[in-house]
This record gives structure tokens, C-alpha cells and sequence, in this order.
């Protein structure tokens, strides 16, 4: 649909049709913009305004498709997974005089039609809804991405394949696939240290390739957005590395001290009560033998000095040497 002689255009217009208006060249602007009207979900968009006249020519793009749609010189191109209708507008202004511009506004409407993200419609007749339904395809790609990434509890990795695979730019299909299996093979190889032990190719990539399905720029653009986003879930699950054991170290050789006493030795039991304390709190090993002599006998194993006997009480400073 064409509106010819506009008398009332948005703010945004009247800014550079001051600068037309000095301009000699006289025209008569054409406002027209070639494309589907329909449309599936995935499926990439094209609308072409090669055929319209005018010095200026401004796409208003729908609200909906805010940062989700490209554009060159005479197109809009934009894929999306949801349902609905999405109104454009095209403005093509060219000078008719000295002081006079002649501004022409073209619409097109076009209908996207199953959605794979479009909420289900409960059935009147069964209260309790759908049971179970099947997720989408983009659901399944991505727990399968999740859970594959979970496994390998490499999150390093993970953040860098889905940084690079997020940064696919929508084209045809071919160069989107080129695009992708050079990003996931230049992260590969970026790794480092133990995340090069981990089977990244194996354990995730093949069951990547085995669910992408699509067979639109679109499709493959959303399956891509499905993987990476698996990939940030695991990041988020990731478990910490388990330290590597230590291994146990050998204890200290420790000194052996045998006591030979009797028990109505009066000097032995004044050196228990004395001494054996302080040597116990040398972590040294003590030890009492029957015997059948009068006074206290030791004997001592020490790493340091080899076996040594006494006889008689010995203080505490006797025993000191041996440490």
C-alpha cells in the first residue's frame, strides 16, 4: 500500500528534508517494497526496496524485531522462532521544487506462521491440558549440549565455544556452517594445560552434529543459539577440580626409652611422676619392664646416638643429649 503527498511525516523525517529542499534536481519519490507475505518460523526474510524512487529512503522496522534483523543498502533481513504478523514501513522523500519535497510511504505486513517457540493452546474440551508434550527440537539440542559439557566439567572450554559459536552471524546456510565449524575448531585449539586431556570431540561434538536438523539460515541460526546456551547452563553446574591426594608423609624416627623397675621402687616411681611427662610431651615411646633391681635401669634408642644405658635416677637434662 502507497501514500502519496504525505502532509505529516514522523520528527525523525523532517531533519534532512531541510537539506533536500536546497537541492535543484526535481523528482517524484516511489515507496515500494517487494516480499513474501508469508512465512514459517526459521525460515530467513527478505524484503527488497531496489524498486523504489527518491534522495532518501527510511525502513520502519517493527518494535518486535528490535536488534534481530540486518540491512543493506535496499534490504531488511530477519529470521525469528515465534508466530505473528510484523509491519513494516518504507519512507522514500525526493525534492519537487525550490522548497518543496515530494514524500511517498509504502507498508508491507507478512505473516509468520508454526512458530517452534509459540505457546501450546489448551484444548477446551480436556481441563487438565496437554500431557508430556513434546519439546521443541532447539529444547532437546540444547540439554544435549548441557548435559555432553556437564560430563567433560570443562568450563573454560565451555565459555569459550559458546562465546565463539555466538558470534555466527545469520547468511546462507553453507557459509553459516563453514562459519561455526571454524569457530568450535579454532576454540578447540586454543586450550590449554588439563583441559586438553578433556574428549571434547567424542563426548560432545558428535551428538552436537547428530541433532542440528535445520535446513534454513534460521533453523541453523536458532540450533546454533540452543548450543551455546547448553554450553552456559553446564558453566553454571560445573564442580571444582578434586585435589590430587597428598601422599602420606613417613613419620619421624622417634626415640625409645625402656624403664626395668619394680614396683616398690621408690626411685622409679619418683621418676614416672617426674620425668615421664615431660618426655611423653617429646613425642618419645615409654615403656616400664619388671625387673627385679633396687634401682631404676633405662635403656635408650635414639636415632641420633644409637643405644645407651643408665643406671640410677636420671633428671630430665640427662635425657635432654637425646634429643
Amino acid at each position: 500500500m502507497a501514500l502519496k503527498n504525505q502532509s505529516t511525516v514522523t520528527l525523525w523525517l523532517s531533519m534532512f528534508l531541510g537539506a533536500l529542499l536546497c537541492a535543484t534536481a526535481f523528482g517524484e519519490a516511489v515507496a515500494k517494497i517487494d516480499g513474501p507475505e508469508t512465512s514459517e518460523a526459521g525460515n530467513l526474510v527478505v524484503l527488497n526496496s531496489g524498486n523504489s524512487k527518491g534522495h532518501v529512503k527510511r525502513w520502519i522496522i517493527p518494535p518486535a524485531l528490535e536488534n534481530r534483523y540486518i540491512q543493506t543498502e535496499s534490504q531488511i533481513a530477519f529470521s525469528v522462532r515465534e508466530s505473528g504478523e510484523f509491519r513494516f514501513a518504507l519512507v522514500a522523500v525526493d525534492v519537487t521544487g525550490e522548497a518543496t519535497a515530494d514524500v511517498d510511504v509504502a507498508t508491507h505486513t507478512i505473516a509468520i506462521t508454526n512458530g517452534i517457540c509459540d505457546p501450546v493452546t489448551p484444548d477446551p474440551s480436556d481441563p487438565d491440558g496437554p500431557t508430556n508434550p513434546d519439546p521443541p527440537a532447539n529444547s532437546q539440542l540444547r540439554e544435549i549440549s548441557r548435559d555432553a559439557a556437564a560430563k567433560l566439567n570443562d568450563p573454560t572450554t565451555a565459555s569459550a565455544l559458546a562465546a565463539a559459536i555466538s558470534a555466527v552471524n545469520l547468511g546462507t546456510l553453507d557459509a553459516m556452517k563453514a562459519d561455526a565449524q571454524a569457530a568450535i575448531e579454532s576454540a578447540l585449539l586454543e586450550r590449554k594445560g588439563a583441559s586438553r586431556d578433556a574428549d571434547w570431540l567424542s563426548t560432545w561434538r558428535r551428538p552436537i552434529n547428530d541433532g542440528i536438523k535445520a535446513t534454513t539460515p534460521g533453523g541453523f541460526l536458532a540450533d546454533l543459539q540452543a548450543i551455546a546456551s547448553g554450553l552456559i547452563d553446564s558453566v553454571g553446574s560445573a564442580k571444582p577440580p578434586v585435589p590430587a591426594p597428598v601422599p602420606d608423609q613417613p613419620s619421624a624416627p622417634k626415640t625409645f626409652v625402656t624403664m626395668f623397675s619394680r614396683p616398690d621402687c621408690s626411685w622409679c616411681n619418683r621418676w614416672k611422676s617426674e620425668v615421664w611427662p615431660t618426655l611423653e610431651s617429646w613425642d618419645w615411646e615409654l615403656k616400664e619392664v619388671f625387673s627385679t633391681q633396687s634401682v631404676p635401669q633405662f635403656e635408650i634408642a635414639s636415632p641420633g646416638f644409637g643405644v645407651a644405658k643408665m643406671t640410677g635416677f636420671q633428671d630430665v637434662e640427662k635425657f635432654r643429649k637425646f634429643k
